[in-house]
């Protein structure tokens, strides 16, 4: 399975789009957090405003970036993966080898999840620095729809907890991901039908924004007690689509 893994990760790394889109996924990081020290303001939800600090600046840097990340990089990436390869036939001389077909569908997944991974971790780490070189540490932080006041050590938990929901969002954007690209005849109608996918259930249930509007909701879950909403609806999205792309993935006809 490593050998499966790095080996995806090697192919990927070769693609000049993969490249160009980290690059772009940097200069997005970049702009947001000088275009916030412009503004000096972060918004929870467009109604709901506060001053940026230290410990906060992270939480508003990600959700300037999480909008590329969530709609352009990871379904891009995804496609890439799971559509261009087969569509192209370029896959078909790792598939005529004596692989096992699931651990191969595990490495396409294990590489995505990684390399999302890796890109959260770096969103992370810019905004924490960022935040720490351009403003002054606060004496105390409030979160949203909280009049409490927490420590910084309370703020930076926080920020761990955003960051990890915030990624667990991506892997269920990667599995529905998966099984669009690999049901497309193409890459293009497969990104466009993953938008659609995004958009269509709004229509049905607002909480299913949470793929649109990723931060958003992440705010208002971890302000709420119980078992959220978004909670559901993400392991439903993983418990769904999982299945699917497994079976299109194995009953697929490589040869």
């Amino acid at each position: 399975m490593v050998q499966l893994v790095k080996s995806e990760f090697e192919r990927m790394w070769r693609m000049k789009i993969v490249k160009g889109l980290l690059l772009i996924t940097l200069i997005t990081t970049g702009a947001c957090i000088y275009f916030l020290t412009l503004f000096d303001n972060g918004q929870f939800t467009p109604e709901v405003n506060t001053q940026l600090n230290a410990v906060n600046f992270s939480w508003f840097v990600l959700r300037e970036v999480s909008f590329f990340v969530s709609l352009i990089l990871t379904p891009i990436l995804t496609i890439i993966m799971f559509n261009s390869e087969v569509k192209s036939k370029k896959y078909y001389l790792i598939m005529c080898r004596p692989f096992n077909r699931m651990k191969l569908l595990l490495s396409k997944w294990i590489t995505l999840f990684m390399l999302m991974a890796g890109v959260t971790l770096f969103i992370l780490l810019a905004g924490i620095i960022g935040g720490a070189l351009l403003y002054s540490m606060p004496e105390y932080v409030q979160f949203f729809d909280d009049p409490i006041r927490y420590n910084i050590v309370e703020g930076y938990l926080y920020t761990i907890k955003y960051y990890t929901l915030f990624y667990f969002i991506l892997v269920a954007n990667i599995c529905l991901c998966s099984s669009i690209a690999l049901l497309m005849p193409n890459a293009m109608i497969a990104f466009f039908s993953t938008l659609f996918m995004f958009i269509m259930p709004v229509y049905f249930m607002d909480d299913f924004l949470y793929l649109l509007l990723p931060t958003q909701f992440i705010f208002e879950s971890l302000s709420v007690e119980g078992l959220p909403n978004m909670y559901v609806l993400m392991f439903f999205t993983i418990a769904l689509f999982v299945p699917i792309s497994s079976l299109t993935w194995k009953n697929r006809d490589f040869y």
